[in-house]
């Protein structure tokens, strides 16, 4: 009796668990794919810009413009539990078709939505590829808490054999990784970027096109906003850029040039934790003036940057600031990199 008693718990148990799984069919990942692409074309919307089924247009006197497309779409081998909280999470390949249509500029990502109750509570986006990448990914299934995918060489390079590598994307540490990243030296490093107290600082980590960690940090002081990133492997690399209003000036005025950059690097010096590495930048300015191309500075770091006028859709303009930081390493190969 107690073994019948047994086998009648065990199947009760795998129809709850088998119930649960049936909920996400190919119904409800059509529901949430056209969610998803709706959120996506509405941050597109603005008063030049109109939404029109998966495409977004651009209006210039009297004529619309397709600037792009967008289709969404799931697949029942990429369903399960990815965040180890019981329930089914999802994942959404998210092509973008690419200005004006056609392919010549496309991109794809992975959007792997994490679900409570059927409902979206979060996500995290995983790159896929496109026209000019390195390599392509192609997720294969979920299974025990894990994202198992491949990385091929992009056919375009027509490289005679081309290279590729498996990855596995997990849960770890109450975030998204590639296990292979675990590997890299800077895997548990502590990526702050802006100084400690400061009010105003907006902070999230990602996984970047490389597949490695990245946190993204945004300051805002006053009217002053700089945006930021810490990534790499085995050496780091940062960005910070700032965009603020129109300034003609700096493309006729040497001088003036030079003092807005200064600007810059005076404030990224006082709100950073880098602050003697931008102290070397400004004596570096200071004693022989803006160059282009790489710097070398102390401690083996280097930096690249920048400041022009940029022209936006619909005619805005805005004066944009950046600046690179980084080490002497393997970035600029690409599989030598990825292959930790």
């Amino acid at each position: 009796m107690k073994i019948i008693i047994t086998f009648i718990l065990i199947f009760i148990v795998n129809i709850a668990f088998g119930q649960k799984n049936v909920q996400i069919d190919s119904l409800f990942l059509a529901q949430i794919a056209k969610q998803i692409k709706t959120e996506i074309l509405n941050q597109y919307k603005n008063d030049s810009i109109s939404i029109d089924a998966n495409c977004y247009y651009e209006e210039i006197n009297g004529e619309k413009f397709r600037l792009s497309c967008f289709y969404v779409k799931g697949n029942l081998g990429w369903i399960g539990d990815i965040n180890k909280d019981g329930e089914n999470d999802v994942i959404l390949e998210v092509y973008d078709e690419g200005l004006g249509g056609g392919g010549s500029m496309y991109g794809y990502d992975y959007y792997v939505i994490y679900l409570k109750d059927k409902k979206i509570i979060g996500k995290d986006i995983i790159f896929g590829g496109g026209e000019n990448s390195f390599a392509h990914l192609r997720i294969n299934l979920v299974s025990n808490h894990i994202i198992y995918a491949n990385l091929f060489e992009n056919t375009r390079f027509e490289a005679d054999t081309l290279k590729d590598k498996q990855l596995e994307f997990i849960w770890h540490n109450n975030k998204l990784v590639e296990k292979s990243y675990l590997n890299c030296p800077l895997a548990t490093i502590n990526k702050q970027i802006f100084k400690s107290g400061l009010l105003n600082i907006k902070r999230n980590i990602s996984v970047n096109d490389m597949y490695e960690e990245e946190q993204r940090e945004t300051l805002l002081i006053d009217t002053i906003s700089f945006s930021a990133s810490y990534t790499g492997c085995k050496t780091p690399e940062l960005w910070f850029f700032r965009h603020s209003l129109h300034d003609p000036r700096i493309e006729n005025d040497i001088r003036y040039k030079r003092d807005k950059i200064l600007d810059n690097i005076k404030f990224l010096k006082e709100n950073t934790v880098f602050e003697s590495v931008f102290e070397s930048i400004m004596l570096d300015i200071e004693q022989n003036g803006v160059k282009n191309g790489t710097i070398a500075l102390p401690n083996d770091w280097l930096y690249y940057m920048g400041i022009d006028n940029s022209s936006y859709g619909g005619g805005h303009k805005d004066l944009r600031f950046f600046i690179r930081l980084f080490k002497e390493n393997d970035a600029l190969d690409y599989w030598k990199r990825i292959k930790r």
